[in-house]
């Protein structure tokens, strides 16, 4: 078996697991929210407001679903066939649209939409080039990262304002600042979690800042594919702890950043020291000490 040919294998599982995943995760939340809103037409969206009644309304809906659930499931079975990745791609955002034209938007599915249009173009044939396949892989997972890179920045930002308000101790205290305006927010009884964190502010600070350098460097982690099994790991307890002390559930993007940093294809699986020292910063760093090293034997070597 040629390179060529075991690269194209390990694309179609990747392709097979990402719809199979897809169409597990979404279509509970399409059949939930046509359950909730069949009677009721969305005015926020334009085409929909053709219908005359409800249930006209209603019957679009529940086969836009259907046709959503057979697309992605004909995408895990036939995934050489892009016309099928598309339409997956279509029905997916139609869906997504309509749920969000409720008054609330649904967020945790954005990301599904954004992967889904750049692997709807993924060539697996004989005559695709290993390198072809990854690069159209690089724009997918770029895609995933952008709002993480965006979130980032945004956070820098506000940090840099708080600095020049409030000085340095704002920082300090930033994650429990987060914790407390967002239980006051919603009126959430504290947790023995959150009040560690707010007791700790320190540990809470420094966790915060981890979680500010991974999202700022998050597109060039990308192109680190070392980094990608710490860079998921670290995503996927970034979002179990915020829904375990912020109560904001986003397990569709974790699992969206798990499917593409963990299973890829083209990711390699390093050990979580080897990733660290491969991290953008890091890498100088563990560059200078191996030449030091390397200097410091050239040196103790007899003549």
């Amino acid at each position: 078996m040629t390179t060529q040919t075991r690269k194209n294998d390990q694309l179609i599982y990747f392709l097979r697991l990402y719809y199979i995943v897809l169409a597990v995760i979404a279509s509970p939340v399409f059949i939930s929210g046509w359950i909730k809103h069949k009677n009721l037409v969305p005015i926020s969206s334009a085409p929909f407001t053709l219908f005359t009644s409800p249930t006209q309304f209603s019957i679009c809906f529940f086969l836009l679903i259907i046709f959503f659930i057979f697309t992605s499931l004909y995408s895990a079975l036939f995934p050489q066939k892009k016309v099928y990745r598309i339409l997956t791609c279509l029905f997916l955002t139609i869906n997504i649209g309509i749920l969000s034209s409720y008054g609330k938007v649904l967020h945790g599915l954005h990301g599904w939409i954004f992967s889904s249009f750049f692997i709807s173009f993924i060539a697996i044939q004989s005559s695709a080039s290993a390198l072809q396949s990854y690069n159209q892989l690089i724009a997918v997972k770029i895609s995933a990262v952008i709002p993480y890179h965006v979130a980032g920045l945004w956070k820098v930002r506000g940090a840099i304002s708080c600095l020049n308000s409030e000085g340095f101790s704002c920082l300090t205290n930033s994650l429990a600042r987060s914790i407390g305006s967002e239980y006051i927010r919603n009126n959430h009884d504290l947790n023995y979690i959150s009040r560690f964190f707010l007791e700790y502010s320190y540990i809470g600070a420094t966790s915060f800042f981890l979680l500010v350098y991974f999202q700022v460097c998050s597109i060039i982690i990308v192109f680190k594919p070392k980094t990608h099994t710490l860079f998921a790991l670290f995503m996927v307890l970034f979002h179990v702890s915020s829904h375990i002390i912020l109560k904001i559930p986003f397990y569709h993007q974790m699992i969206l950043i798990l499917l593409l940093f963990f299973f890829s294809p083209f990711s390699k699986r390093a050990g979580l020291l080897e990733g660290t020292l491969n991290l953008p910063g890091t890498h100088i760093i563990a560059k200078l000490i191996n030449s030091l090293k390397a200097n410091f034997t050239s040196t103790m070597r007899p003549s």
